[in-house]
């Protein structure tokens, strides 16, 4: 079944309303069999944006299990930088809410962040730097505002200054290119 045709199930399912809790059993079945047996599908990018766009709703129960494996997809070198930051982003918005009440360390997810965000410059098509851009920006509003009171003020500045630094590169390489031969 492609995209496409998974695109309209979901929306002849959504629009039905007493369908609602069979497809939110289904969607989750199907996010977890994707990020568990196949994270290589082509799928997974609109799976990780749902996941992490929805993560607030799932039960406490799936939290540890898709934490794990969150941290085992970022670790990944092949995974995109816009699938990385999903990863993470996702991790913070259960962590911002019920999944508060767990005993998770996010420090890996803050260190994962800080070495995700260096890849940002180096993207080449703009589409996708302006869609890695705009998720960074999610992650780290998650990270650092919405959980402000969960994180040191040191690490709030380690965040200032790896974005400074990232800046500077920007500006650098964009000079670099509009300069004549």
């Amino acid at each position: 079944m492609g995209i496409l045709s998974v695109k309209a199930l979901a929306r002849i399912v959504v629009s039905a309303p007493h369908f609602n809790y069979s497809t939110n059993i289904i969607s989750s079945l199907t996010y977890f069999s994707i990020l568990k047996r196949n994270p290589n599908s082509t799928l997974l990018e609109p799976v990780l944006e749902g996941l992490s766009k929805f993560a607030h709703f799932l039960s406490i129960e799936f939290y540890e299990d898709i934490v794990s494996t969150m941290e085992n997809m970022v670790q990944n070198e092949h995974l995109k930088t816009l699938d990385q930051l999903h990863c993470i982003n996702t991790v913070f918005v259960i962590l911002s809410g019920d999944g508060q009440l767990l005993n998770i360390d996010p420090s890996k997810f803050y260190r994962l962040a800080y070495r995700v965000l260096n890849q940002l410059p180096f993207e080449k098509r703009p589409e996708q730097r302006k869609n890695q851009i705009i998720m960074a920006a999610k992650t780290l509003e998650t990270m650092l505002a919405i959980r402000k009171k969960a994180v040191p003020l040191s690490r709030v500045a380690a965040f200032v200054k790896r974005l400074l630094s990232i800046e500077l590169l920007v500006l650098f390489i964009s000079l670099r290119i509009s300069q004549p031969s």
